[in-house]
């Protein structure tokens, strides 16, 4: 709301109900995409190194692609990156700015760019990415192999039992659960000491 409010005093012509919106889905985007490449790494150090060079490479693709002259469908593909949406979203807003309109309701949906690319399509995209990335890092999470702990197998999703756990009784013999003790089967298992147990 503070970001929303500041940003309403530099761009005086703007409603700041879309400011508003716009830092929310940046911010969720954002932390959607960062949770998506940490888990590539558990060491922090190289996590950090991973996370500014993916993170900043986001800028780079506004300068390789400008929104105003390149197709749509290019636009929107590189706006898979939040950064790069939220960048275009800058744009626009100084662009309507400097026309004098600001960012309105009349004015979310209209462009007078060659490619119709428009501050619709960057909350489209900003809402696309915290989607897409968090169903990416939710998988990653669970297939990449952490330190402690065991990974699922990549198919996961489709197993019966991941989305249906059993709830006690008798266990029933099938392929998911015949792959699943296969994998527990290789967890370590050390007794529980007589310290412990008093």
């Amino acid at each position: 709301i503070f970001t929303a409010y500041l940003s309403g005093q530099l761009y005086e012509n703007s409603d700041i109900g879309w400011l508003w919106l716009f830092w929310i889905l940046t911010l969720l985007g954002m932390v959607v995409y960062c949770m998506t490449v940490s888990t590539f790494s558990s060491k922090s150090i190289r996590a950090v190194m991973i996370g500014v060079l993916t993170f900043f490479s986001g800028t780079f693709l506004t300068l390789a692609v400008d929104y105003k002259e390149a197709n749509v469908a290019l636009v929107n593909l590189v706006s898979l990156h939040p950064i790069t949406a939220f960048s275009y979203g800058l744009q626009q807003i100084g662009s309507l700015e400097n026309a004098g309109v600001g960012l309105t309701s009349d004015t979310v949906g209209s462009s007078e760019s060659k490619s119709g690319y428009t501050f619709r399509d960057t909350l489209r995209m900003l809402m696309i990415d915290a989607l897409l990335w968090g169903a990416v890092s939710w998988y990653l999470n669970r297939v990449i192999r952490p330190d402690y702990g065991q990974a699922l197998p990549i198919w996961f999703p489709f197993t019966k039992n991941y989305w249906c756990p059993r709830r006690g009784g008798s266990p029933t013999a099938s392929d998911d659960d015949e792959e699943i003790d296969k994998a527990n089967a290789e967890i370590p298992y050390e007794p529980v000491g007589d310290a412990l147990k008093r």
